[in-house]
């Protein structure tokens, strides 16, 4: 009898020790990397809206209700940003290009308002950023 339960003992521990050391998976989103700096590494995940080449867009909110925005369409000019109202919106993360400038960015908004981009070649775009408050 001793030689059976330890059996089962040995094959228990086994298997447990087994599905302790493989791999682990996570539900997770990955995170939101611009010019490979991380900008979000919420577990929901974060949407990038994407204003380094269009005139007019609307900024997308994510889990938390902030917006994280893409302003050059690659690393190595960055831009401006302004908000209109100045307390539309805060800066809470970026990231940025070579020449030190910010080539994507995630704002918390205080309120409705609008974001206005300038990049290096003087080109510009508007984003309309969403009527809610984030929770940054």
């Amino acid at each position: 009898m001793k030689t059976r339960f330890l059996g089962l003992v040995l094959m228990t521990t086994g298997c447990a020790l087994a599905a302790c050391g493989g791999p682990r998976i996570s539900s997770a989103a990955p995170p939101l990397e611009v010019c490979g700096q991380v900008i979000s590494d919420t577990p929901a995940g974060a949407v990038l809206t994407d204003a380094s080449v269009e005139t007019h867009v609307a900024g997308v909110p994510t889990a938390g209700s902030a917006v994280f925005i893409k302003l050059t369409p690659n690393c190595l000019h960055g831009a401006t940003i302004t908000f209109d109202p100045p307390t539309g919106a805060v800066v809470f993360s970026s990231a940025k290009a070579q020449d030190g400038k910010l080539a994507a960015v995630g704002v918390c908004l205080t309120g409705e308002g609008h974001a206005h981009i300038v990049r290096a070649d003087r080109s510009t775009s508007a984003v309309d950023l969403p009527r809610t408050r984030a929770k940054c």
